[in-house]
């Protein structure tokens, strides 16, 4: 596995999981996550608008993530889980 995709993994999995003070904290003050998010701008975009709490922006990131998901072999199984169980997430945050 690349580190990118670990870094890609942890964000997916870091915002369905982990309150926004350990997001902060683990992934984007994380010396090696920002290095990797730099070459990953859909997740960087995905992230930053979920903590930020910018929800169209987020919205129109989370399309091109779930392409992304699609596209994984090992998470496309899980997309329905992954885009029921994240919008779960965003909306009680904006609530």
């Amino acid at each position: 596995m690349s580190y990118e995709n670990l870094v890609t993994y942890s964000v997916l999995t870091g915002i369905l999981n982990m309150d926004r003070v350990s997001i902060k904290k683990k992934i984007i003050e994380s010396s090696e996550a920002i290095v990797y998010l730099m070459k990953l701008p859909d997740v960087k975009e995905y992230l930053e608008s979920f903590y930020y709490c910018r929800y169209r922006q987020f919205f129109l990131s989370f399309v091109k993530i779930i392409e992304l998901v699609k596209a994984d072999p090992y998470l496309h199984y899980h997309t329905r889980y992954f885009i029921r169980e994240t919008r779960v997430v965003i909306y009680s945050q904006f609530l």
